[in-house]
């Protein structure tokens, strides 16, 4: 099930930042964008636009260092080292303030990034502080676990997904499954674009995404 959900949600990020560039926003901060692989926003934003800026962020120094490599010579993309439950050393930082002009609109990437959150973080309290410092016009892609939609959808895939979780029971990090309601109240505030919250397929399919969880 893990590949087929990392799929799904490589699919869904190629939609959401073609979704902003349709918007006409060309610029972009990735929140905890994680190891590199093939599909990367600054590569899906660069084809359409070659002046469009990217800033990843990760905490994870093997991340950063995988980055690093791939955007060797790249002046419109970088990566700062950083953690997003602490927003300002994020928003303020000389490497995000270099590549994004928050006085027009920003792509504010939380793909699955939440789930890594705890509750003593207050994870909508950092949505909203991502957001307030974001210009009218800018949108905020997230996604996470919600087990209730998962076993609405497709019960067999629960059980999966419980296994899945439960793997980071003893990790350093573990996950943090909300509810539906939950990550609604994460868009207070917010309009949210058409379908609006639905499972990670739904989210306006070009017909690849199937296609792409079904690859080996």
């Amino acid at each position: 099930v893990t590949p087929a959900l990392a799929r799904l949600s490589r699919s869904w990020l190629r939609r959401v930042v073609n979704a902003c560039l349709d918007e006409g926003i060309d610029q972009f901060i990735d929140l905890g964008s994680g190891i590199p692989t093939v599909g990367n926003v600054h590569e899906i934003v660069q084809e359409r636009d070659p002046n469009g800026h990217v800033v990843y962020v990760d905490y994870d120094s093997t991340a950063v260092s995988h980055a690093q490599k791939i955007l060797r010579g790249n002046e419109n993309a970088t990566i700062l080292h950083a953690d997003i439950r602490d927003p300002e050393s994020i928003l303020d930082a000389p490497e995000v303030q270099d590549l994004i002009d928050f006085s027009r609109p920003v792509g504010m990437l939380m793909v699955g990034i939440l789930l890594y959150v705890a509750d003593d973080y207050d994870p909508a309290g950092l949505v909203r502080t991502y957001r307030d410092r974001c210009a009218p016009g800018s949108l905020l892609p997230m996604s996470i676990i919600t087990l209730d939609e998962v076993k609405k959808h497709d019960p067999p895939t629960y059980e999966k997904v419980l296994g899945l979780v439960s793997v980071y029971d003893d990790a350093s990090e573990q996950l943090h499954v909300r509810s539906y309601e939950e990550f609604g109240a994460y868009f207070e505030g917010m309009e949210l674009l058409e379908p609006g919250i639905v499972i990670l397929p739904e989210w306006r399919p070009d017909g690849t995404a199937e296609l792409d969880a079904a690859s080996p």
